[in-house]
């Protein structure tokens, strides 16, 4: 499997943009260059690969859910780092259960919870990074994380 170590998808959240949406960056840590969308970054990259996608600013619930989306359906694996993201919406759905697409999970700095099953039957799931803010994981967030270490 190819790995990009020091490839980057970026994706930054700012209410003050001018399209009120997302910027999406790919970076190698050398150069840079922006995308429409971060589905198109990601079908950029080659089958198998693996890549680190950094999300920064506020994030509501369609940006997740968005997000969630373009990784479950990408032919890329996807270690998602939200340890930047500033304020992250809050939806009653699970988007990332069962994605099979999800190999790390960083993440906000200033989370208190996480949901049950939020990343049930990740499969791929190798690793996370739960904050010290973080005083509750609930009934089986990561029940059936076979790859989890």
């Amino acid at each position: 499997m190819r790995t990009f170590s020091r490839l980057s998808v970026i994706v930054s959240h700012d209410a003050a943009s001018a399209n009120g949406g997302a910027v999406v960056e790919l970076s190698n840590g050398r150069s840079s260059f922006e995308v429409i969308s971060f589905e198109s970054a990601l079908s950029m990259l080659p089958q198998g690969s693996r890549v680190r996608v950094v999300v920064r600013g506020a994030v509501g619930v369609q940006a997740i859910c968005t997000l969630e989306h373009a990784i479950r359906t990408s032919h890329v694996l996807v270690s998602l780092d939200l340890s930047q993201v500033s304020e992250l919406g809050r939806g009653d759905a699970n988007p990332f259960e069962g994605n099979g697409r999800l190999l790390m999970i960083h993440f906000p700095k200033n989370m208190r919870s996480i949901d049950p099953r939020a990343f049930a039957d990740c499969t791929a799931l190798e690793a996370g990074t739960v904050p010290a803010s973080c005083i509750k994981i609930g009934a089986g967030a990561f029940l059936g994380c076979t790859s989890l270490k």
